[in-house]
């Protein structure tokens, strides 16, 4: 496999990834970016709670938070290129970095 297809993990990103509802969130991402609403009614969460759980991933770079300029009230979330690779379902390479 080349460096292209290998994912370097830190401990930041074991955490991200640590819990199911941001496993969930990611694989919902995977399909388009979304709001934080939409995240919550698909995933029958309350938007505070899906909130809480973007910042983990969003720190990691894993997602990123995209503002549409306009009037400020929608704001979504889509995955990154290195949050694709965790969640694309092909297979890679994971270098996990303890430390």
């Amino acid at each position: 496999m080349d460096n292209d297809e290998e994912v370097l993990v830190s401990k930041e990103m074991l955490k991200a990834i640590g819990a199911d509802t941001r496993i969930n969130i990611l694989k919902s991402l995977k399909e388009r970016q979304k709001t934080q609403s939409e995240l919550a009614s698909e995933l029958k969460l309350s938007a505070p709670t899906v909130l809480d759980h973007v910042h983990q991933p969003e720190k990691t770079s894993l997602i990123e938070k995209i503002d549409d300029g306009i009037d400020r009230k929608w704001k979504y979330y889509k995955l990154t290129s290195t949050g694709m690779k965790l969640v694309g379902g092909k297979r890679m390479n994971i270098v996990l970095i303890l430390s």
